[in-house]
């Protein structure tokens, strides 16, 4: 949730419009999220906070010329890429984490289910503003990407072969790019291994800690 509003605070820095008190009315959904007694209640404030979000960024896009049905078109293709990504990130962070010892079906969020990668769901979880929706926003931003990139079928939009030979060298790039990851500086490696670093700590000593809170200890220890 967190990096969630950190996406939407960079993102307002450039917005045509004062997003100040949306900002703060979200905040305050994100702080209710504390008092959520489990995972399904956990689970209902993020959806609230993530559709407030992308309405919010919908809303002050400054491309007011599409039509309706271009504007449903744009947010297809704009699904595509991050289903895409989605799906390339937990399946890379899935083989990281397995070749260090854990066992990547086990969750916390992600419940067991057969088949899914439920430690990499969850680790998926915080990079989805930071890298995916920051990296597609870009991509359709710049221009880098476009709606004619893409072809329909089977009922969806899939970037088509010439696209692909565009787009997997930018993902590659972006994935090197040394960048604010939230509560650290560096590679989407780098902020996975962070991450790593408090799921071990769950593990082991059966405390739960936050992002935050463990980026806090690592500069102490350092410090130390």
């Amino acid at each position: 949730m967190e990096s969630c509003l950190y996406l939407l605070e960079e993102f307002s820095k450039n917005a045509s419009v004062e997003l100040r008190l949306e900002i703060q009315a979200l905040r305050a959904v994100r702080l209710e999220a504390n008092e959520a007694k489990d995972i399904p209640a956990l689970m209902g404030y993020e959806g609230i906070l993530q559709r407030g979000i992308m309405k919010i960024m919908e809303g002050s896009s400054k491309k007011k010329e599409y039509s309706t049905e271009e504007a449903k078109d744009r947010r297809d293709v704009g699904n595509s890429v991050l289903s895409l990504l989605y799906t390339i990130l937990t399946n890379r962070i899935a083989a990281y984490i397995d070749g260090i010892g854990f066992d990547p079906f086990i969750g916390f969020l992600h419940s067991l289910e057969y088949g899914r990668l439920s430690l990499g769901c969850d680790m998926i979880e915080p990079l989805r503003p930071l890298f995916c929706d920051w990296f597609t926003l870009k991509l359709f931003n710049q221009k880098r990407i476009k709606s004619e990139d893409f072809e329909v079928r089977d009922n969806g939009y899939y970037l088509n072969d010439l696209s692909r030979k565009k787009f997997y060298p930018l993902l590659h790039n972006e994935l090197k790019e040394n960048r604010d990851y939230l509560y650290m500086r560096g590679e989407l490696l780098d902020w996975v291994k962070f991450q790593t670093g408090v799921d071990e700590k769950v593990f082991t000593d059966g405390s739960v800690i936050s992002l935050k809170e463990f980026s806090k200890s690592k500069d102490m220890n350092a410090a130390g």
